[in-house]
């Protein structure tokens, strides 16, 4: 029996073992880069809730200093009645 390989068979059998091994490393990559992308909206939802719970906080403290600001207001026009002879009791 005399064994020969034409040009046409091995080329074929290159061609075929180097898109069976792209797929394989397509598929690898696809799923680790699903992993990465899933630790990834992990950490980016972790972030969202420090971020969230930073605005709160600059929203109460915005809130306070309004207060306080409102509250020196009202001691300014006590202390400009006061000044006038308005609201003091003799």
């Amino acid at each position: 029996m005399e064994w020969f390989y034409s040009g046409a068979a091995v080329t074929l059998g290159i061609t075929l073992a180097a898109i069976f091994i792209s797929g394989i490393g397509f598929y690898w990559r696809q799923v680790y880069d699903s992993k990465l992308f899933k630790e990834d909206i992990i950490e980016i939802k972790l972030n969202l809730a420090a971020l969230n719970e930073l605005i709160v906080k600059m929203a109460l403290q915005t809130q306070r200093l309004d207060n306080q600001g409102d509250r020196l207001n009202r001691i300014e026009v006590l202390i400009d009645e006061l000044r006038h002879g308005k609201g003091f009791i003799k």
